[in-house]
């Protein structure tokens, strides 16, 4: 009987001692799987704060999509003042003066919009975007008065991937698509600056409505008759409009940074524009002039905008 008693007691002394080291070894996987766990990633790695930013920057040439005024170069210098709340909100508002010799004010675009880089791998950014046109301005995009867009950036380690769709509403509503890689490349870090470069390569699609509305604006408001109404005749396509690639530089402080952009785009597709001029009852107006195609002359452009910022 003895025997039989420390045989048993044996046995459950080594069946604790198993219990337990198995419980440690659980215990020290849990640990494990807890440690791998980075929340940095899943919650962002910095405590965001809420800052003004003063910026004013000047653009060689208005190029869109390819797109711009072919008669002659359309710069501009554009200050601009933005607010961001630590949450992700932000406001802004710029002015855009026309700095060739048709000096003027000739466009004034109010921004509102959410912007976060902390859904893992993620960045997502959204916005509202206002615009004010001078009568006068020549702007591609001078029929368009709202933009609501929005950019979705993955980081896939070697290069960053960003979709950036957006809807352009003004006397047309046309759809617009800009596809992008882009690899961020630290030339020089210390605690207090960096300096970078971006070099990205992008595909722009868009539709041809606001570039259909630019064009026959003229020819609306030199109608021959007083009532006539021009017609826009041509499809609006869905289609690449270009290929850019570029190069931005930056410099970076605490407060304030330097930046250029420099861009080369190769602009495809042509866009023709046909329209006729209706009289009253709806009939077309007769003339050698109430009725055409205007066929978009295109060619590859080289510009670029440099600028300077300070935050606070």
């Amino acid at each position: 009987m003895r025997h039989f008693f420390t045989k048993h007691i044996i046995v459950l002394c080594i069946s604790i001692l198993s219990f337990f080291s198995a419980k440690t070894q659980t215990d020290t996987a849990f640990q494990q799987l807890l440690d791998s766990i980075n929340l940095d990633d899943i919650f962002g790695k910095e405590v965001k704060k809420s800052s003004f930013k003063i910026q004013t920057s000047y653009l060689t040439n208005y190029v869109y999509g390819g797109r711009k005024d072919s008669s002659t170069l359309y710069p501009y210098f554009t200050p601009s003042l933005e607010y961001t709340h630590k949450s992700g909100f932000f406001v802004g508002g710029s002015f855009s003066f026309l700095t060739n010799d048709n000096s003027r004010l000739d466009a004034t675009n109010l921004e509102l919009g959410y912007s976060t880089d902390s859904i893992g791998k993620f960045s997502l950014s959204a916005y509202l975007n206002k615009s004010f046109y001078n009568s006068k301005s020549q702007n591609v995009q001078s029929d368009v008065g709202l933009t609501v867009g929005a950019q979705i950036g993955y980081d896939a380690k070697i290069v960053n991937i960003i979709a950036a769709p957006s809807l352009m509403i003004g006397s047309n509503k046309d759809f617009a698509l800009t596809l992008s890689v882009e690899k961020l490349i630290y030339l020089k870090e210390t605690d207090k600056s960096t300096l970078s470069i971006n070099p990205d390569i992008a595909t722009y699609f868009g539709g041809t409505g606001f570039y259909q509305s630019n064009k026959l604006r003229g020819k609306k408001n030199s109608a021959p008759q007083q009532g006539a109404t021009l017609v826009v005749t041509s499809p609006k396509k869905f289609q690449m409009l270009s290929y850019e690639f570029g190069l931005p530089i930056y410099f970076d402080k605490e407060k304030w940074g330097l930046f250029i952009t420099p861009t080369y785009a190769i602009a495809v597709n042509p866009v023709v524009a046909s329209y006729k001029l209706v009289g009253p009852n709806g009939n077309q107006i007769p003339g050698a002039n109430t009725s055409g195609n205007i066929t978009e002359k295109i060619e590859n452009s080289f510009f670029a905008e440099i600028g300077l910022y300070y935050k606070f």
